[in-house]
C-alpha cells in the first residue's frame, strides 16, 4: 500500500499581534477532531492521530499521512485562517510525499528509471567509468502563477525513515515528491483573502494527485 504524506505552509508578512492572540486561537481549535494542544513560544499546534496543524506569526499549515482525512485538516485550516484574517502572502505551498513499495531489488529500480526517464548509456560518463548506484530526477515546471517542482527515485527504508513514519516501511520503493507553489510576484491582487488561499490549496492537492498518477504511468511505461 502506497504510504503518503500531505502538507501545507501558507507563509505571509510577519505579524506580531499573533503572539497576543495564541491562546485564544488555540482555544477555537482545539475540538473533538483535535484534541490535542500545545503553545510555544511563537507558535501553536493542536494535533490527532493523523497529523498536526500549526499556525505562528509568520506562516500556518498542516502535515497529515491519511489522505481519506485531508479535508478534516483543511477545514482546521480555514479555522485558523477566520481567526487571523487577511494575510499578505509571502509563498504557498502544497506538498505530497509518496511512497510507493516494491518487491524488486534497489538495483532494479535503477535500472526502471534509467529506461524510462533518462535515456542513460554507459558511455554518456566514460569520464567516471562506474557503476550507478543511485540516483534522482528533478523537474521544475512553471504553468500560470504557480510553480511545480518533482523530485523522485528509489528509495530504500533507511532513507525514508527521516520522512514518513517508521511503522511498516517497506524494503524499497518509490519516492515521489511534489511541491506546488505560489510566491513572490506571482501572487493576484486579492490573494491574501481566505477563500483564496483555501481555494489554492484544495485544487492544488486534487492536482497534484493527478500529477503523480501521471507521473507513475510514465515511469511504468503506459
Amino acid at each position: 500500500m502506497t504510504i503518503q504524506k500531505l502538507i501545507t505552509e501558507i507563509r505571509y508578512v510577519p505579524d506580531p499581534s499573533f503572539l497576543d492572540n495564541r491562546g485564544n486561537l488555540a482555544k477555537k481549535l482545539v475540538n473533538n477532531d483535535f484534541k490535542n494542544w500545545l503553545i510555544l513560544d511563537n507558535n501553536i499546534q493542536v494535533a490527532n492521530k493523523d497529523g498536526k496543524v500549526f499556525a505562528s506569526y509568520a506562516n500556518l499549515g498542516f502535515s497529515t499521512s491519511s489522505k481519506d482525512k485531508l479535508d478534516v485538516f483543511i477545514n482546521e485550516l480555514d479555522e485558523i485562517l477566520k481567526f487571523l484574517g487577511d494575510l499578505p502572502p509571502v509563498r504557498w505551498g502544497v506538498r505530497v510525499q509518496e511512497l510507493i513499495p516494491s518487491r524488486a531489488k534497489f538495483s532494479t529500480l535503477i535500472e526502471k528509471y534509467k529506461a524510462s526517464l533518462l535515456n542513460f548509456r554507459p558511455n554518456h560518463f566514460s569520464k567516471i567509468n562506474g557503476d550507478l548506484v543511485d540516483l534522482t530526477v528533478n523537474y521544475i515546471f512553471n504553468k500560470d502563477h504557480n510553480a511545480y517542482h518533482l523530485q523522485s527515485g528509489p528509495m530504500e527504508s533507511t532513507q525514508a525513515e527521516g520522512i514518513f513514519d517508521k511503522k511498516d516501511l517497506p524494503a524499497n520503493g518509490i519516492y515521489i515528491d511534489l511541491d506546488i507553489y505560489r510566491e513572490k510576484d506571482k501572487f493576484y491582487r486579492d490573494d491574501f483573502r481566505r477563500s483564496r488561499i483555501t481555494d489554492f490549496v484544495k485544487s492544488s492537492f486534487q492536482e497534484g494527485q493527478a500529477i503523480i498518477d501521471e507521473f507513475q504511468e510514465v515511469l511504468n511505461g503506459r
